[in-house]
């Protein structure tokens, strides 16, 4: 049982997997559902292009009502293969969601970011 006394039809240690983009055009603000109740553990991010351009970058997850609930900033010149985590604890309800946003003012680079439970 979790804290809303919901029992979780996902097991522990499932990972979802997102392609986010720093690159002109294609930056975007993504929407993983959940059709069942899961409680979620660990945001991580793996550098798959270097970041270019003058700047960091950044992917922020945040909950349905838009709050933050963990950010995770990627240097300028960061190499592929690097990787970056913060731990959560996030329970999200049947039928919801949590969000991702990529962010980089300056364009360049690519990353797999996982969202674990």
């Amino acid at each position: 049982k979790h804290k809303e006394g919901t029992v979780s039809l996902y097991p522990r240690g499932l990972t979802f997997p997102v392609s986010m983009s720093f690159e002109t055009g294609e930056q975007a603000t993504i929407n993983l559902r959940f059709p069942d109740f899961i409680h979620l553990t660990k945001v991580r991010a793996t550098v798959t292009k270097a970041l270019a351009g003058t700047d960091a970058g950044t992917i922020t997850l945040k909950n349905q009502a838009g709050a933050t609930l963990a950010t995770l900033t990627i240097p300028l010149s960061t190499v592929i293969d690097a990787e970056f985590s913060a731990a959560i604890d996030v329970e999200v309800p049947a039928d919801g969601f949590v969000t991702l946003v990529a962010a980089k003012t300056t364009a360049g680079g690519k990353c797999e970011v996982f969202i674990e439970s």
